[in-house]
């Protein structure tokens, strides 16, 4: 964390950041940073972060400094609440609302000595009368903005409000859709909804079905949602209980494993592909992201952080062994990011990203299951321009991944026993609209015989952009002549 002057580039580092930091407020000589499940104190001039027992969610000093508001998700209601304490006394704790995102207070300009509390609910942007002074709200919630981004999981938001009546927002796109293309990145068909939040889809091993996360605005998470793959007909799978991202098939294409999260960082489940088929939630770590299930049914693979950031946790490749009990088995363990396990289609060998170079690339090493499994022999690197994703062809014979330029190469490759490997050819560039929708790492598919990909493209001519309102109240307020 650094702390820097408005005059030049100079910086101050305050400290290294405790893991999943959200964000944090100033109180005083400390910086109080908010952390994904708990908090952290650290002077502001700089020193050591030091765990506290209070646990303060997106935090902000209300104008008395005493008080603190801060929003904590309530997994009995499926919302955050909205709450303000006073420092040190956590018996004055008090709920103020129900939210689906974290709250900011602001003093009105055009009215002294009172504010709004400004959260999200249903994807639009509402302000909240609130006088600091009694910790008390007054009259009904006004809508602001429509239509923006949140994200119920952690309750973060894309809008921000400052003290003097200046409101920004990134509007909500809906511009993406799935789509097959050949090897030179020709649409050949579109597949599922058109103009939706979509990053990735995964096909069958039977070729009939197209798993799908989508972003829905409504509630802040994606959903997951089953595409036929002949006639495109399309129904949501999981609706309501949390973040459901990167479905994997089971090999029989009966079952799907995915990640969850609720009221914690995502966990993993298994769940069949009717209605009323109950998920399964497997043996859980504190941060979990599945990548593979491989063909025989034993193994699935995930990591302990998130494949598309490298963050504090750092990535380690962990199995779950479905034959055996559920057992878990700690398969990569460096002081390096490893990312995307996925296992070669006769399952003696393991392709993986690693920054173990200084940059993340893309590597095999053999596998070798039996009682103990672990990998075993040479690693050896197969991408030379970074690597942000990856699939095997059916039978082994190329690997594709998602280069860090966007562009989606193929290595030819021979397995036994000793790996040849070719020269990556470059195929088609992923556009990068498509690949900046937000809430899921970007992801691909390839067919059985490797000569179609299924990727997100651009639906829609919508622009990407971030709205500033100068003087939002008096903008929302000309209709709303019972404000205030």
């Amino acid at each position: 964390m650094r702390r820097s002057t408005l005059d030049n580039d100079s910086f101050q580092v305050v400290c290294d950041t405790p893991p999943m930091m959200l964000t944090g407020a100033v109180l005083g000589p400390d910086l109080l940073i908010s952390c994904r499940t708990n908090n952290f104190v650290v002077p502001v001039s700089g020193g050591q972060p030091k765990a506290i027992k209070d646990f303060h969610p997106w935090p902000q000093a209300l104008p008395d400094g005493k008080h603190l508001l801060y929003t904590v998700f309530d997994a009995r209601s499926g919302h955050h609440s909205v709450r303000a304490v006073k420092r040190g006394e956590p018996e004055t704790v008090k709920h103020l609302l129900e939210s689906d995102s974290r709250a900011m207070y602001t003093p009105s300009v055009l009215h002294p000595e009172t504010g709004d509390l400004l959260y999200v609910r249903a994807g639009n942007i509402l302000a909240q009368r609130f006088d600091p002074r009694s910790i008390s709200l007054d009259g009904e919630p006004l809508p602001v903005v429509s239509q923006t981004y949140s994200f119920l999981a952690t309750g973060a938001a894309d809008f921000s409000v400052s003290n003097n009546g200046t409101l920004a927002y990134r509007r909500y796109q809906s511009r993406s859709q799935l789509a097959w293309v050949n090897r030179r990145g020709e649409v050949t068909k579109t597949v599922g909804p058109a103009n939706v939040n979509v990053k990735q889809g995964r096909l069958s091993p039977d070729g009939r079905k197209v798993a799908a996360p989508i972003y829905g605005i409504a509630g802040g998470v994606n959903d997951l949602w089953i595409i036929d793959a002949e006639t495109n007909a399309s129904r949501r799978l999981t609706a309501g209980r949390g973040h459901v991202d990167n479905p994997i098939w089971a090999p029989d294409s009966t079952r799907l494993a995915f990640n969850r999260a609720y009221d914690l960082p995502p966990k993993l489940f298994v769940g069949g592909l009717g209605a009323q088929d109950a998920d399964e939630q497997l043996p859980e770590d504190y941060f979990q992201v599945v990548s593979d299930w491989s063909l025989d049914g034993r193994f699935i693979a995930f990591t302990n952080s998130s494949s598309a950031i490298n963050n504090e946790l750092k990535g380690d490749v962990w199995l779950i062994d479905m034959a055996r009990g559920r057992k878990v088995i700690r398969l990569i363990i460096t002081p390096f990011h490893e990312a995307y396990p996925t296992f070669s289609p006769d399952g003696r060998w393991l392709a993986f990203t690693s920054d173990e170079s200084g940059r993340t690339e893309l590597y095999i090493q053999a596998f070798a299951a039996g009682e103990a499994p672990h990998l075993t022999g040479e690693r050896y690197v197969i991408s030379k321009t970074g690597a942000l994703a990856l699939r095997w062809r059916r039978d082994g014979r190329e690997l594709f991944f998602l280069s860090s330029n966007g562009r989606l190469p193929s290595v030819p490759i021979a397995l036994a026993p000793v790996p040849k490997i070719g020269e990556a050819v470059p195929l088609f560039p992923i556009a990068l609209e498509a690949r900046s929708a937000l809430h899921s790492p970007t992801g691909f598919d390839a067919s059985t015989e490797g000569q179609k990909f299924l990727i997100p493209i651009v639906s829609s001519p919508e622009k990407s952009e971030i709205v500033v309102m100068q003087n939002w109240e008096a903008a929302v307020g000309r209709n709303q002549n019972n404000r205030r």
